[in-house]
């Protein structure tokens, strides 16, 4: 389900009731008939909404540092989070559901870690520290 934005519009009262009218007849709430609507006049316009690649992309050439890049992603509805692999997931924020593998992108880890000349927020160059290991006394 993609996230939604409530806004205000300043309507005349004859298109308002000409909106519930159209909304009624195709069976769909008001809300949902203008975007379907907006989103039919966008695309014969030739304009079409930034997807979750483009916005991605963007972001990362866009940022100066990890910590920079999760700010963008967060502001877009996403942010990045390593897998159990320690693969970069592309997650929902704020729900925080996995989207996509960032590699699907075309965006490596190792890319982005050159790039920004740091390791992913909480690891050290070395990558995940590995879970210690309890000793036993014999």
């Amino acid at each position: 389900m993609e996230r939604s934005i409530s806004v205000e519009l300043d309507l005349p009262p004859a298109l308002l009731l000409a909106l519930g009218r159209a909304a009624r007849g195709a069976g769909l709430r008001p809300s949902d008939y203008v975007a379907a609507v907006l989103a039919a006049a966008i695309d014969r316009a030739g304009l079409r909404p930034l997807g979750a690649a483009d916005i991605v992309r963007q972001a990362t050439m866009a940022a100066a540092d990890w910590l920079d890049l999760q700010g963008r992603l967060r502001r877009a509805g996403f942010v990045l989070r390593r897998n159990g692999a320690g693969d970069l997931m592309l997650h929902d924020w704020p729900l925080n559901r996995p989207v996509l593998p960032l590699a699907d992108l075309g965006l490596s880890f190792a890319a982005l870690t050159l790039q920004f000349r740091a390791p992913f927020p909480g690891e050290s160059f070395a990558g995940p520290a590995p879970p210690t290991a309890r000793r036993h006394a014999a």
